[in-house]
């Protein structure tokens, strides 16, 4: 074996392919899908606002959106972190932070949250270019509807989860409709 040299070719054109291909899928599931995207981070601006006025002392910049759920009655659940250290980045959301821009500038109370919806929507749009990649869902027939907060604490801690509904053509968007399951 030590007669043979492994030649590594320069991978980098797979690496630059994919890429490409990811930020042409996320920029075509924003073009299809972008009435419904906005109405649904104007949606959580509106849900935050209310939020840092029923709790003026919670600082916005350290709110992190911890985990979410799809469930099979086609509802997206949020739940949300707290980090008191503060704002991160993790760079630039092609295609994605455009959109924010237009719709966080317009909200003053949620300008510290910015980054933190940014990565939620890239997320969100990369899952749905994945389904549409994969499987037959009409992104323009997707809408996000009645946003609301649902209080899921225990006696001891509190958590907060956003939930809203994932409709496609007025009907729920489950795991059987998007052919998941």
């Amino acid at each position: 074996m030590s007669g043979f040299a492994v030649l590594h070719g320069d991978p980098s054109h797979k690496v630059r392919s994919f890429a490409d291909e990811i930020l042409g899928r996320r920029e075509e599931t924003i073009r299809k899908m972008r009435k419904a995207l906005t109405g649904l981070v104007t949606d959580l601006c509106e849900q935050f606002e209310t939020l840092k006025n029923d709790k003026p002392q919670l600082r916005l910049e350290c709110v992190r959106i911890a985990e979410t759920k799809w469930t099979k009655d086609g509802h997206l659940l949020v739940q949300l972190g707290y980090d008191p250290q503060g704002i991160y980045d993790l760079g630039p959301r092609y295609h994605v932070d455009d959109l924010i821009a237009e719709v966080v500038d317009h909200s003053d109370k949620a300008k510290p949250l910015a980054n933190e919806l940014g990565q939620f929507l890239a997320a969100l749009v990369d899952q749905f270019s994945v389904l549409t990649k994969h499987h037959s869902v009409d992104l323009g027939a997707v809408a996000f509807e009645h946003t609301r907060w649902v209080d899921v604490g225990t006696e001891t801690e509190e958590h907060l989860v956003l939930v809203f509904d994932i409709r496609h053509y007025g009907f729920p968007l489950c795991y059987r409709e998007a052919r998941w399951d």
